[in-house]
């Protein structure tokens, strides 16, 4: 029989014991696996479809896998909403612009008029499109004006990022304050729910965030579950409602 030297063995059994402990180390420490690989979370077994969206799938969200539509998932029904709540006083097309696209310079020249009652070219561009005297024409674009406000604080922040990010806080309290006295005043039903989570955003963006907090249980049984789900994503992105 032919004999296998001592120095062979020991070449063998340490390449053995070197492939054990690097399997060992990279699917039991900190390596190429890591948690996600063991998760078998299926928010299906004990929830509706509705809230799939606010579930982790291992480190993807469940059935969206990377959410890159956060600020436009709920762009067409915000469209189709206020249309039918704006019946036909503003256009589908001139919802859109307001709510979606950049409007924010047109939107401070129409409430500049409303607050001041002085004409600017823009008034007189919009005019010939909208009914300014239609009370939910005019509320519309006061919404707009305070929805806008709060978009420097919540507009491009990277709340995703495991790095330390500087938190910015909307310091307007005046504002805030306009929010609330806005929500607590409408009786409008539809306009209120939109209000209710303004509201929530607002305090959420202050320095005073456990604002948000006490009003959401305060005032929670008027939200509908819908926007109970849309609230969650608003406090980690932005979208206008």
């Amino acid at each position: 029989m032919k004999k296998i030297s001592s120095s062979k063995l020991l070449l063998v059994f340490s390449t053995i014991g070197l492939l054990i402990y690097s399997a060992i180390y990279a699917c039991g420490g900190d390596g190429d696996w890591g948690w996600t690989f063991d998760s078998n979370f299926t928010p299906e077994t004990f929830v509706d479809k509705s809230y799939e969206p606010l579930f982790l799938s291992t480190d993807i969200f469940y059935g969206i896998s990377f959410d890159r539509e956060h600020t436009t998932r709920f762009n067409d029904e915000m469209i189709a909403d206020w249309s039918t709540h704006l019946k036909g006083s503003v256009s589908e097309q001139d919802v859109k612009f307001f709510l979606i696209d950049s409007s924010a310079a047109d939107v401070a020249s129409l409430y500049s008029f409303l607050s001041t009652k002085k004409s600017n070219p823009t008034v007189a561009k919009w005019s010939k499109k909208i009914n300014w005297k239609e009370k939910k024409v005019t509320d519309f674009i006061i919404f707009l004006k305070n929805a806008q406000a709060l978009e420097t604080v919540s507009v491009n922040n990277d709340y995703w990022s495991y790095e330390p990010q500087k938190t910015i806080v909307f310091t307007d309290t005046k504002v805030v304050k306009n929010i609330e006295s806005k929500y607590n005043e409408t009786a409008d039903p539809f306009l209120k729910n939109r209000y209710w989570l303004l509201t929530i955003k607002a305090n959420f963006y202050s320095k005073n965030k456990e604002n948000a907090d006490s009003f959401f249980y305060e005032n929670g049984e008027f939200c509908s579950k819908k926007h109970l789900i849309l609230s969650s994503f608003i406090l980690l992105s932005w979208t206008r409602i």
